[in-house]
């Protein structure tokens, strides 16, 4: 192989599968280095470039890559946001609501989001304002608001 010079595409394609390996390993910044060999893709179509050139630029734009990801991972731009999705009653922490039904004895009803859940706390009459503040299993701890 002496004398092997990679052609532009070869790094395009190389690009390409680090950004979809991403999809697999989320979080391993593939994604960074697939835009760092996408551009050498890029620079190799406009400039004829030697395979210590597209080497050495393919290491300096991903150090430079991810050197920006670590920034903004660290800044907290690139976190994603918290899904409600599979937290069952944890969720409602922290949220107003108003009681349609009393609390009596310490148990009640609530509707909130789209279903109807146990709660517990003070003896209050239906329509008192109530935030959640914590569960026990799936019923809904929640005082006076």
């Amino acid at each position: 192989m002496s004398g092997y010079v990679p052609e532009p595409w070869h790094w395009m394609a190389a690009g390409v599968v680090l950004a979809v390996l991403e999809v697999v390993l989320p979080g391993a910044a593939l994604v960074w280095l697939g835009g760092a060999a996408f551009v050498v893709g890029l620079v190799a179509f406009v400039v004829p470039l030697g395979l210590n050139a597209q080497l050495g630029l393919f290491a300096v734009l991903a150090v430079v890559a991810l050197g920006i990801a670590f920034y903004l991972r660290r800044r907290g731009k690139l976190d994603t946001p918290e899904i409600a999705v599979n937290r069952g009653a944890a969720r409602f922490v922290g949220t107003r609501a108003t009681l349609d039904q009393p609390i009596v004895d310490g148990a009640g009803r609530m509707h909130l989001g789209d279903t109807v859940w146990a709660i517990k706390g003070p003896d209050l009459p239906a329509g008192s304002h109530v935030v959640v503040v914590g569960m026990e299993g799936s019923t809904l701890v929640v005082i006076q608001a």
